[in-house]
């Protein structure tokens, strides 16, 4: 059962969720299974048993940010001691063995997704066009989630004078102003039929990804995928050239 108090909500403060989850509110569990958020501002004793999912670690923001750095140093060292470290990709997988983490701890489960949801028909296809007023005259460009760090800045810039019709989604806008794709805030399903409506989708983030969830439901949706090397495709598809 999910322990919600365990959660950080949106708009909670990183010193707020310390205080209520470091001393007060010890997991009183046999097994405890953790995020690495929730993970690094949690004491638990040693004779619990921890496993840690482990979905990205940002060691680019470190330049910019001393909490990130000084987060990531408390990650490295405690992840160590756990019982078992489950990874999204191979990628993670190969980056905690440079760090020193013992292989025999590290577990490789990829993400999953009920691939019958991909079929999108020509009529789903259709009604979401026009609901969106999207062109039936440009190829359709999806550029990811609206925010720099995901590359979307110079996606746009780099197409802006093309004849594109260019789309990114999020639950909000955060890409730079002068950015003007059409910005659509989406549920799943709907983003999984803009996937499969796309001619191309295109993931530049300038982040170190190992594993992409935009890049893995484009490929289930049968849509082209152009990345960077930022991010890691080997473990989605075969060997390919990357840019």
């Amino acid at each position: 059962e999910l322990n919600q108090s365990k959660v950080k909500s949106n708009g909670q403060s990183l010193m707020s969720y310390f205080f209520k989850n470091t001393v007060s509110n010890i997991v009183d569990s046999d097994i405890i299974i953790s995020d690495p958020f929730s993970f690094v501002f949690n004491l638990t004793p040693n004779y619990k048993k921890q496993i840690v999912i482990v979905h990205h670690i940002d060691v680019k923001n470190e330049k910019n940010s001393l909490l990130q750095k000084f987060f990531n140093k408390i990650l490295i060292y405690k992840i160590k001691k756990v019982k078992k470290i489950v990874v999204v990709s191979q990628f993670w997988y190969d980056f905690l063995i440079d760090y020193g983490v013992n292989e025999d701890k590290l577990k490789v489960i990829y993400n999953s997704y009920d691939i019958s949801k991909y079929n999108i028909s020509d009529s789903e296809k259709n009604i979401f066009r026009n609901r969106y007023k999207l062109s039936d005259k440009k190829p359709i460009i999806y550029i990811g989630v609206a925010d720099p760090i995901k590359g979307v800045d110079d996606v746009y810039n780099e197409l802006k004078n093309k004849n594109y019709q260019i789309v990114m989604t999020g639950s909000s806008n955060k890409a730079h102003k002068n950015t003007n794709a059409q910005f659509l805030s989406l549920d799943k399903y709907e983003l999984r039929v803009l996937l499969s409506l796309s001619n191309v989708v295109i993931v530049m983030s300038r982040l170190n990804e190992g594993w992409s969830r935009v890049a893995h439901e484009a490929i289930l949706s049968k849509t082209i995928v152009i990345g960077s090397g930022a991010v890691s495709y080997t473990h989605l598809t075969l060997p390919t050239k990357r840019i």
